[in-house]
């Protein structure tokens, strides 16, 4: 009896190691490959959205101190010069002069009132909408070529039944700086409005991932940044207000296409190299507006509501009022050389 006890235990013990080790490879087998599993689906996306956040906001404080040396540099006068040194992990850098269009416009009489919108730069035209008074039949318009000469062109607007719209075409050349019209009424021989125009230039980074878009952008002194799931706003171009007095300072980048990705360090060397006062604030003005094109205009739209400025027409969403009819406005246009030069590293 004992004897067949032990046997048989004898060959449940080998019978249970023939088992096991076939058992526990099947087991470490799934483990490992749930766990690699896992690592796939959500560790190395983690990791990389971890790294590429941590490189935005790296992005994020070199630009900031880009734009306060711009604005540092306004106070201290033209030819005034800055470096800024920056280090990139990785992503594209890109810098263009010619970026979003901005165009600020008041009027000189009380009384008219009309929105300017839609800028062609290359056809140059400007469209207002009908309620642009039929004695305002001429529109002078002056801007500086590249070589910076100033020149004057003066036309008169064609009204086209399109809706409610006005055209003011053909101008030549094409405009590819910051430009000026006044609109002058010729029934009671006085200019009645002023609209400035320009390319205000972008300094960006941007980088592409599993997740989505992560970018930074420079311009107008202005830091915009924006991750896959949303959009923020730092802080925007120069304006101080109070009841009834505006100063606003529009600044411009100005230089060489820069384009270069990878790991890699470059130098920004800014210089003011103009610096204009477009009105002085003496005489009051009205219906202070600032219009702007391009992408994220909500983001800016968000910002000048901080300052009173709020979107009082249906039909132009990306046109901005003062509340206020009249005002005092002080205008001053800033204009910053930049050169670019990569230290380290770099595929531009």
């Amino acid at each position: 009896m004992h004897i067949l006890v032990y046997r048989d235990l004898a060959r449940n013990i080998k019978n249970q190691r023939g088992v096991t080790p076939v058992i526990s490879t099947i087991l470490v087998l799934m483990i490992m490959f749930m766990a690699v599993s896992v690592l796939l689906t959500w560790g190395l996306p983690y990791i990389e959205r971890l790294k590429t956040e941590s490189a935005q906001n790296n992005i994020i404080g070199q630009f900031d101190l880009f734009d306060e040396s711009l604005r540092d540099l306004v106070i201290e006068g033209v030819n005034s010069t800055r470096i800024n040194n920056v280090v990139v992990d990785f992503g594209e850098i890109n810098f263009n002069q010619w970026g979003r269009k901005l165009a600020v416009y008041y009027f000189l009489e009380k009384g008219y009132d009309f929105v300017v919108y839609d800028f062609d730069r290359d056809g140059f035209s400007i469209k207002v909408n009908k309620t642009l008074p039929t004695s305002v039949d001429k529109v002078n318009i002056s801007w500086s070529d590249m070589s910076g000469i100033t020149k004057q062109y003066t036309i008169s607007p064609t009204i086209k039944d399109e809706g409610d719209v006005g055209v003011v075409t053909n101008v030549t050349p094409s405009l590819q700086d910051s430009y000026s019209l006044v609109f002058y009424d010729s029934v009671n021989k006085i200019d009645v409005a002023k609209c400035y125009v320009f390319d205000i230039g972008q300094l960006s980074w941007t980088v592409h991932s599993s997740s989505g878009v992560y970018s930074v952008e420079t311009e107008n002194s202005g830091l915009l940044y924006h991750t896959p799931s949303q959009d923020f706003f730092k802080k925007g171009l120069v304006i101080y207000n109070e009841s009834d007095r505006v100063y606003l300072n529009v600044m411009l980048y100005r230089g060489k296409k820069f384009v270069a990705s990878g790991s890699f360090a470059f130098r920004i060397t800014s210089t003011l190299s103009r610096s204009s006062v477009k009105e002085y604030g003496f005489d009051k003005c009205y219906n202070l507006t600032i219009y702007m094109d391009g992408k994220y205009v909500s983001l800016w739209g968000d910002y000048l509501k901080l300052y009173n400025f709020n979107n009082t027409f249906p039909d132009f969403e990306t046109t901005f009022r003062f509340q206020n009819e009249s005002l005092f406005f002080t205008f001053l246009e800033s204009v910053f050389d930049l050169t670019i030069q990569v230290g380290r590293g770099g595929v531009s």
